[in-house]
């Protein structure tokens, strides 16, 4: 309740949207479920000076695009911004169950002990993953690493699906990726888990690529050769 949507990477529709009543914006820094879509490269910066001038909270979900999902430990950092609040999830833990909500030192008073409960928030176990995690995911050259792999995903899907009909684009950010199609991808992805790989949709005609960060060249290569069999047994 108390949650309106308006179009994503709209400034103008945000702005209008705002009424006196507004607490925050809600927004993540790459559509995930919504088909891997990338924002114009000022649209955070325009939303945050939107919040400043509104005087509303800026969050932002990190639950798939933050722990170097981007190449970035958080995929706000592209945008050279500060949000007021960040949820994080899934691969803080890397496996283990755990949610985490991180948020400015001013955004933080407004919390007293038990104001905020959580599940998997807090226990030796998913805090110790998490702390396990991090430490990996900040040691030097780890996330310079994921993003350069990311741009070898990229460039060699781009490269195999230029000869395939039906691709409308290939588009991502570090190694979280997307491949637009004209019609619907369930076929694609069934046939690719018969080949022995794991992707999914995002949307109905997105095949959506989000490998562990430690990927190799050749896994990328086999992935992608795969692909370019799957397309090619089904449109014959």
């Amino acid at each position: 309740p108390g949650i309106e949507y308006v179009d994503y990477d709209n400034v103008h529709a945000l702005a209008s949207a705002i009424t006196p009543d507004t607490g925050a914006i809600m927004i993540e820094p790459v559509q995930g479920e919504g088909g891997i879509r990338i924002p114009s490269p000022t649209y955070l910066k325009d939303v945050r000076a939107l919040c400043d001038e509104k005087k509303v909270l800026l969050i932002l979900d990190e639950v798939q695009t933050g722990m170097g999902r981007t190449g970035k430990l958080f995929g706000y950092e592209h945008s050279g911004i500060t949000p007021d609040i960040i949820t994080l999830a899934k691969a803080l833990g890397n496996g283990v169950p755990i949610g985490a909500m991180g948020c400015t030192d001013e955004v933080a008073t407004g919390f007293s002990v038990g104001s905020h409960a959580t599940t998997f928030g807090g226990n030796p176990l998913c805090s110790a993953a998490a702390l396990a995690t991090v430490t990996e995911l900040t040691k030097p050259g780890f996330l310079e690493a994921a993003a350069d792999m990311g741009t070898f995903f990229k460039s060699k899907l781009e490269a195999v699906l230029a000869k395939h009909k039906g691709v409308k684009e290939v588009r991502g950010l570090g190694l979280m990726i997307g491949v637009e199609f004209e019609s619907t991808v369930m076929p694609i992805v069934q046939g690719m888990l018969e080949a022995g790989v794991i992707c999914g949709p995002a949307g109905p005609n997105v095949l959506r690529f989000v490998p562990p960060l430690t990927i190799s060249q050749e896994d990328v290569e086999t992935a992608v050769a795969k692909l370019d069999k799957v397309l090619e047994s089904q449109s014959s």
